[in-house]
């Protein structure tokens, strides 16, 4: 079971998000509404006593809710000669969420778990992956055309820790416990 933590999104986000699919990028695979979601630690696969020690690991971050705000779209692969692979919607620079994120790394770290194989935090919510055929053009249009996309502020009160299932219609995702913040 791969699991991971996360911020999940109220769903008049996650209906404005879903407002950004098209029809137009024609090998997409657009991530179903429920599913948004900013993470902040992906666990993999871990076996159940490795599971419930972090999961007491998270019960004990005690950081303070913030506001946040999702503004801008991007991709992954950044940069003009690479293929497109995912669609994201970047994070408004976030103190409160860099402070949840650290905590998090570090109680996960501190019950064993590795560090996270990517060496910085980058956070966004994905909207979609793209298939190596979809046109680099209609990528382009996309972007230019939701380039000054910018969603009201939220609070964030809590995060929660998910576990991943992929499908035959991609990954779904299912908490398996939340944490507030404050």
């Amino acid at each position: 079971m791969n699991t991971f933590t996360a911020i999940g999104l109220p769903d008049h986000l996650r209906d404005t998000l879903a407002e950004l699919r098209t029809s137009d990028l024609t090998t997409t695979r657009w991530v179903q509404p429920e599913d948004f979601h900013i993470t902040l630690r992906f666990l993999g696969a871990i076996d159940p006593a490795a599971l419930r020690t972090h999961r007491e690991a998270l019960r004990t971050v005690q950081e303070e809710p913030f506001d946040l705000t999702l503004r801008g779209i991007g991709r992954f692969p950044e940069g003009a000669s690479a293929q497109p692979r995912v669609l994201w919607v970047g994070i408004t620079p976030c103190p409160g969420l860099d402070v949840l994120q650290a905590a998090v790394s570090d109680v996960l770290r501190a019950g064993g778990l590795p560090d996270d194989r990517y060496s910085s935090y980058s956070p966004h919510v994905t909207l979609a992956r793209l298939d190596a055929r979809e046109p680099t053009a209609a990528v382009a249009e996309f972007l230019s055309a939701h380039a000054e996309l910018e969603l009201p502020t939220v609070r964030v009160d809590r995060f929660s820790l998910y576990q991943s299932h992929l499908d035959s219609d991609g990954p779904n995702y299912k908490p398996l416990e939340h944490y507030d913040l404050g």
